[in-house]
């Protein structure tokens, strides 16, 4: 039986669909958690693969991105080495963007692919067969959901003092972001079905719509957004806000398309992608436990934590903050920029099929630039996107 392969750090680096910046997560551990998980077991006895080898990148000494001492730290507690190697020579989004979206059949592009693909060339080399990815434990073991539920319980001074918590791991801004958000998610919760479609309604011409890119094509625009005022199906009778939002992520079709992405990324280095964290019994387990509970007077994923005393490095399980990955997101797509403007000038596929309006393209691409130097990845994200499309098209929709 060939060993598996953890991708092990404590920050987040899962091969596809995500970059570094989560807006309220700062302190994700699932990757270590994974790995010194499985390198228990297998040592116990539990587990018959011969080894669980450990790759992780690293971001620039003193950065946002460097987490050595975590590493270090597992090092020390079970006497191993983790292989590791630099992000920053792997910066940049055009190089190999062909072989990825041939690969995954689709208009997307993963924001640091070189480093991706370093990882499982690395993964590969070493006899791995088994990719073990971190990705979902966001979602899964921490959805501030479950403060409806205190809400509901009118438990509100319990709802004070879990806010007042999260300041030590997210910081007050966040902490107010999530507090303004709570009082939406309430009134959502409560809104009579026949009200949520004309609601909807009002708020997208009140607020607008959510990260508006405006360089699609009104014509495309209209047509994305015809079914945008329904309301979603997602079951009913659930026994709590947290649970339904927990089968909420698990059911997502979004999260479906980036297991299917990361099954074929991982493919071509002859890997078998496994993300633990979407394991059925785990989500039931989990919809099944009071969200106060996992996140127990306020610290974020607390039964976690408590599990995994003694198996992570006490560094790691208290940690209050993760690395993060905006510049080097940022960074890459700055850095290809010329290249990627380059491939959308003039009359693009994008443009000749009706995704796009040129004229409002050459007006923002010079403002995404500028962007590019700001405290999020958002603008990053899109012009990836857009360079995807342009890509997908190309290899797909014309004779080559």
């Amino acid at each position: 039986m060939k060993s598996p392969v953890g991708q092990n750090s404590a920050n987040n680096f899962t091969s596809a669909c995500t970059c570094g910046v989560c807006s309220v997560n700062r302190l994700q551990t699932w990757p270590s958690s994974i790995f010194c998980q499985a390198e228990a077991l297998r040592r116990n006895g539990h587990i018959t693969a011969p080894a669980v080898l450990g790759i992780s990148y690293v971001g620039a000494e003193g950065g946002d991105a460097d987490e050595r001492e975590y590493l270090v730290a597992i090092e020390r507690q079970y006497g191993i080495t983790i292989d590791r190697f630099p992000i920053d020579p792997l910066k940049g989004l055009v190089r190999g963007t062909e072989d990825q979206v041939r690969a995954v059949e689709a208009p997307f592009i993963e924001y640091m692919w070189g480093v991706t693909r370093e990882l499982q060339r690395r993964a590969h080399a070493s006899g791995a067969r088994v990719l073990l990815t971190g990705m979902w434990g966001d979602q899964m073991m921490f959805s501030t959901a479950y403060l409806i539920d205190l809400f509901n319980q009118l438990a509100w001074p319990a709802i004070v003092r879990h806010l007042r918590e999260y300041t030590k791991y997210f910081g007050d801004a966040e902490v107010r972001v999530l507090t303004r958000r709570l009082f939406f998610e309430v009134g959502r919760h409560h809104t009579p079905a026949p009200l949520v479609g004309p609601l909807k309604w009002i708020r997208r011409r009140l607020l607008g719509e959510h990260r508006q890119k405006s360089w699609f094509s009104n014509a495309f625009r209209e047509r994305a957004l015809r079914f945008a005022d329904r309301p979603a199906r997602l079951g009913s009778n659930f026994h709590s806000a947290h649970a339904q939002s927990l089968y909420v992520e698990a059911r997502s079709k979004y999260h479906v398309q980036c297991m299917e992405w990361n099954n074929k990324i991982a493919a071509l280095h002859g890997l078998d992608t496994s993300f633990p964290f979407l394991d059925r019994d785990l989500i039931a387990f989990l919809m099944a436990v009071p969200g106060d509970l996992q996140n127990r007077e306020g610290v974020p994923r607390a039964l976690i934590r408590e599990a995994m005393r003694g198996v992570l490095p006490e560094a790691i399980r208290s940690r209050r903050w993760k690395g993060d990955f905006t510049a080097v997101v940022n960074d890459g797509v700055a850095q290809d920029f010329r290249e990627i403007t380059k491939a959308l000038q003039g009359y693009p596929l994008a443009v000749q099929f009706g995704y796009i309006d040129a004229s409002k393209l050459a007006l923002e691409l010079p403002a995404a630039a500028r962007a590019l130097a700001g405290p999020t990845c958002v603008i990053a994200w899109d012009v990836a996107d857009l360079y995807g499309l342009e890509t997908w098209l190309r290899l797909f929709l014309t004779r080559q």
